[in-house]
């Protein structure tokens, strides 16, 4: 019966591998396209994988992270407040079970920390306790790794939709996004394992330039980040809308 069960194990684990390295593939290219069916077949992929007794907090983490991603379409593309509200509730829970599994992962408390400071912010005062929360499984991450540059990915993003009343801010969030996408060029330079989240910090670094009215360093930022990552259509646009501003712009001064 150990033996069985020793077998159940070794065969879950490997089905898990199987779908998380579909599920990246996918998670690419749903991050490439920005298209919300890719985010859904990855999901129930990892659905179909996790399915029994077994658990692995691996699956828990990028079930964690694609639901967040939907989050976060649905808060910044649709503007789909309330989808954004349901599905929140699964990047928490499957970010949290994460954590519980896997302690020492950097990655998994992150994650947690972000999506409890996404919780906050669409509670507002109410949310209060999550932005608690959200702070020190940021510190637990940290002290886990300060050198994923994740960790300071999720924190920018966190700095840039908190009010300066609440220790947040765009100046904040530029200064963690910067060194976000120096840690993931210097993994890459290395030939370390990157993961989810290089072309992710390059988008949200132009965001924080563009917010702070410096559209020149936002159009090289972009600009740096498209020759990356050609295939990326958030940063394709968002660099089409900068330098149709900066023309528009200067047929007015003209």
């Amino acid at each position: 019966m150990i033996g069985n069960r020793i077998q159940m194990d070794e065969n879950a684990a490997a089905r898990c591998r199987r779908a998380i390295e579909d599920v990246e593939e996918l998670l690419r290219v749903g991050e490439n396209q920005w298209e919300e069916s890719y985010f859904h077949q990855a999901v129930s992929k990892l659905a179909e994988a996790m399915g029994g007794a077994h658990e692995c907090y691996r699956c828990h983490y990028q079930c964690g992270l694609l639901y967040s991603r939907l989050v976060s379409y649905y808060l910044h593309t649709t503007r789909d407040k309330e989808s954004a509200k349901r599905i929140l509730e699964k990047a928490l829970r499957h970010s949290q079970r994460s954590v519980e599994l896997n302690n020492a992962s950097s990655d998994s408390h992150a994650l947690f920390g972000y999506t409890l400071a996404v919780q906050s912010g669409l509670l507002g005062f109410r949310g209060m306790t999550s932005g608690t929360r959200s702070k020190i499984e940021f510190e637990r991450a940290f002290l886990n790794d300060a050198s994923n540059p994740r960790l300071y990915l999720f924190r920018g993003i966190c700095l840039y939709s908190t009010p300066k009343f609440f220790g947040g801010g765009v100046s904040r969030a530029c200064r963690e996004l910067t060194h976000a996408v120096y840690l993931f060029e210097e993994r890459g330079r290395n030939r370390e394992e990157l993961g989810w989240g290089r072309a992710e910090a390059w988008h949200w670094l132009a965001r924080c330039y563009a917010k702070l009215g410096s559209e020149p360093e936002a159009l090289k930022v972009l600009r740096k980040a498209q020759s990356i990552f050609p295939d990326h259509s958030r940063l394709a646009q968002s660099l089409k809308r900068i330098e149709q501003a900066q023309e528009q712009h200067g047929e007015i001064l003209q």
